[in-house]
């Protein structure tokens, strides 16, 4: 959502809470928020319809379909699959910053020291 001229979190303008198992409890910090906070989640294509009541803004989850589901499983795994492939990547940077230090020769003092420069950052 815009927030004086920047684009910001909602977490970061509100408190969100759980009020029960299907519904979301938004408090602005902030009560000239609150159209500017509904507005953003319509805008959001989730299909959430929010409705507010004074300062709080109250948002209904819908129920879960099959396709919504398999969905957020799909979601899910692709976004597993890119934390494989990144631990992949620094694993074999790693091996092979290793493999150049000990073809080198360097003492195992100045291995470490390498190791844990790379890892630091």
């Amino acid at each position: 959502m815009s927030y004086y001229g920047s684009d910001v979190p909602l977490s970061q303008v509100a408190n969100i809470s759980v009020e029960d198992g299907r519904t979301l409890s938004i408090s602005p910090w902030e009560n000239n928020l609150a159209p500017e906070i509904e507005k953003a989640i319509m805008k959001s294509d989730l299909g959430l319809n929010p409705s507010s009541a004074g300062a709080v803004i109250r948002v209904p989850m819908p129920m879960l379909t099959e396709e919504t589901r398999k969905g957020y499983i799909r979601q899910a795994r692709q976004e597993a699959e890119k934390g494989r492939v990144s631990v992949r990547n620094v694993r074999r940077d790693a091996n092979g910053d290793l493999k150049d230090l000990l073809k080198e020769r360097k003492s195992p003092k100045t291995i470490c020291v390498a190791v844990k420069i790379r890892f630091r950052s």
